[in-house]
């Protein structure tokens, strides 16, 4: 589940009056705080909190008067209906409040519990991840004419994609003492893959009639986020164009890995920079003015640019992920925090910068949300602006592996307003968007 709602109970140690606001409350809640009238939220009833970063569906705006239109109270764009994070008198709210019976429209809520998580309600879609819309064209202009593809041509392989990070907010509860944790900074840039992977062509109708297994041979792979950017007809002839224009720089740092990547091997990096000379930033540029803070404004300018120490029309990669696989494409070897550093020291390459490295105590939800919100906020460790947040690692005692990220309030203002003022988005590739 990418994004929903959360049922949850009101409890007057989460409630707090607005500091500047004599009609509005402060609702705290996993670890997030939402601007509420005073009126209408009762302490032990039920509600639903749909955080930042999502969409809600028509119907349930409909529903609840919740777009803007003459004469109604609702204030959600009626075209894209997101939750975004704002700043209300001086006080973030970073999510949307509503009471338990906004769905009664769509069905029986008695059978709804506390840390219930909604998405669908009764086979009815009630939210969804927020994901601006693009237009058609590209950053640059492509061809329209479509080569015919040779379907016997079509290689059989398994290129695992990036996995979805959750939002550490909603997981505190999972942390344990004796956890060993390991928090990152979390780069805004644009997602990288390559991989030494084995694949076979289809098998043809004489081997299908003999049951014959087509032949297999490796081959590297280089990808997006979603999609395979090099590897499908040879290895080293990239797709054309691409969101930002060219793959050329995705393809650069793909060859730099490839004499190093062994079989059924998989490394995951972020790119930032520029991905060309000339060209916009990889993540555009945001208004800092959006903030009302002016010492703010003063250090950074009034528009700042998440460049980590790229001269202009220059790129740098940063790797974050190395697994291992079996032949079917199943993860069989994930690589841990000082095997990544250590593969990155032998090969040349850099690592995504390590801010804490320890294990957890006796209190561990209550540790562990107050390092998640040391580490997320201040400047970046590589260059001078401000930091996107943190990426928080977790290997237990059992050997499971968990990741999940945490964003600052200033960025997340900052890349709000950022993306709000889009002309469809136009200027984010589709990789960034599933991150914001």
């Amino acid at each position: 589940m990418a994004y929903c709602g959360y049922v949850f109970k009101l409890n007057k140690e989460n409630v707090a009056a607005h500091p500047n606001a004599d009609k509005l409350n402060i609702i705290k809640i996993y670890d997030t705080q939402c601007i509420v009238s005073k009126d209408g939220y009762d302490v032990g009833q039920l509600y639903v909190f749909f955080p930042e970063g999502g969409q809600l569906s028509e119907a349930y705006c409909t529903a609840n008067d919740l777009v803007r239109r003459p004469g109604g109270k609702g204030y959600l764009d009626p075209a894209k209906r997101n939750v975004k994070t704002i700043k209300l008198r001086g006080e973030v709210s970073e999510g949307l409040i509503m009471p338990l019976s906004s769905l009664s429209v769509f069905g029986d809520i008695t059978q709804l519990r506390e840390n219930d998580t909604i998405d669908v309600f009764n086979g009815k879609e009630i939210c969804r991840k927020y994901v601006p819309r693009r237009n058609t064209s590209s950053a640059a202009p492509t061809s329209k004419k479509k080569k015919k593809q040779n379907k016997s041509t079509k290689l059989a392989y398994v290129f695992p994609e990036h996995i979805d990070t959750p939002q550490f907010k909603f997981f505190v509860s999972q942390f344990h003492e004796g956890d060993l944790i390991s928090i990152s900074e979390k780069l805004e840039g644009t997602s990288g893959r390559s991989a030494y992977l084995p694949c076979s062509k289809p098998a043809n109708f004489i081997q299908r009639l003999l049951h014959i297994k087509p032949k297999t041979a490796y081959r590297y792979f280089c990808g997006s986020r979603r999609v395979t950017v090099a590897g499908e007809k040879e290895e080293f002839e990239v797709k054309a164009d691409g969101f930002y224009g060219s793959n050329d720089f995705r393809l650069e740092i793909h060859k730099r890995l490839c004499p190093h990547l062994r079989k059924n091997q998989e490394v995951y990096y972020e790119i930032v920079g520029w991905p060309r000379p000339g060209v916009a930033p990889l993540m555009g540029e945001v208004d800092t003015t959006c903030l009302n803070d002016k010492v703010f404004t003063k250090k950074y300018g009034k528009k700042m640019i998440f460049h980590y120490g790229c001269e202009v029309g220059t790129y740098d990669f940063y790797i974050y992920r190395i697994t291992e696989m079996d032949d079917d494409g199943d993860v069989v070897v994930e690589y841990s925090t000082d095997q990544i550093k250590e593969w990155c020291k032998k090969h040349g390459f850099k690592m995504v910068p390590i801010l804490y490295r320890s294990f957890l105590g006796e209190n561990a939800e209550e540790e562990i949300t107050f390092l998640a919100q040391q580490y997320s906020d201040g400047e970046s460790t590589l260059a001078p602006h401000w930091r996107e947040g943190c990426v928080i690692r977790r290997d237990n005692n059992a050997g499971k592996y968990d990741v999940f990220k945490h964003k600052n309030d200033k960025y997340k203002i900052m890349k709000g307003l950022f993306v709000e003022n889009l002309q469809n988005a136009d200027d984010i590739a589709p990789d960034v968007l599933e991150e914001l």
